[in-house]
């Protein structure tokens, strides 16, 4: 497998080619987090998960689905599978588990790994854990505006469903346009629950959802 065209990490996992993924001094941490990726992928994922860190991925599948090592053998972890622990929501919110959107990669990779500047000339969908989103010095006005709407809404849907559900985003670019979706789980059992478009910048348009979840929170940063 070579590592100049694009690569999921299902198949580097299929095969067993993870030690030839290139990296510098900056993300040994991702190549180890592949190499031992390949030994928990190829196991019971859900007992390993919960005896080591109280959790376990909702659907493990999804996880590599939204991995991905590019051309320029940069590495960027998307948000396939949502981390929640295993305990009853009242106690869950006593200890503030998943205010925050927490995802199962968060164990294994430094925050500072995914930056959103790089990717936004890729005419596709990528899915931010917004974690894990660096903002460089050279950020755009653009990019700013992307994360800092995620935290506002993040912050703002967590304390108003009180932990019950888990938003994730994605940003969809298309040259100079993009477009920011909200993507809503329950969080007691993984059921997709609904995706909002909270923003196009071609049309303008803020905030198109018949159910409302993200409402106010779009508004209140957008307006």
């Amino acid at each position: 497998m070579k590592n100049n065209t694009l690569n999921t990490v299902y198949d580097y996992i299929k095969n067993y080619d993870l030690l030839s993924v290139k990296s510098t001094d900056k993300n040994n941490n991702i190549k180890e987090f592949f190499t031992t990726g390949i030994k928990i992928f190829r196991n019971d994922l859900k007992n390993i998960a919960f005896n080591r860190f109280c959790s376990v991925p909702i659907v493990p599948d999804d996880f590599v689905k939204f991995a991905e090592i590019r051309q320029d053998d940069s590495i960027f972890i998307n948000c396939g599978a949502i981390d929640y622990t295993l305990t009853p929501l009242k106690e869950r919110a006593e200890k503030d588990t998943c205010k925050h959107n927490k995802f199962y990669i968060d164990t294994f990779i430094d925050k500072n790994i995914i930056d959103i500047s790089k990717v936004t000339t890729e005419n596709k969908t990528v899915f931010l854990p917004v974690d894990f989103v660096k903002i460089g010095e050279t950020t755009s006005l653009q990019e700013m505006k992307i994360k800092t709407l995620i935290d506002n809404i993040l912050e703002g849907a967590a304390e108003k469903y009180q932990c019950c559900r888990v938003p994730a985003f994605s940003v969809e670019f298309e040259e100079d346009n993009y477009k920011i979706n909200g993507h809503v789980y329950n969080i007691e059992n993984g059921e997709y629950l609904n995706t909002v478009l909270l923003y196009d910048s071609k049309t303008d348009i803020k905030h198109i959802n018949p159910y409302a979840d993200f409402t106010e929170f779009a508004k209140s940063f957008l307006n």
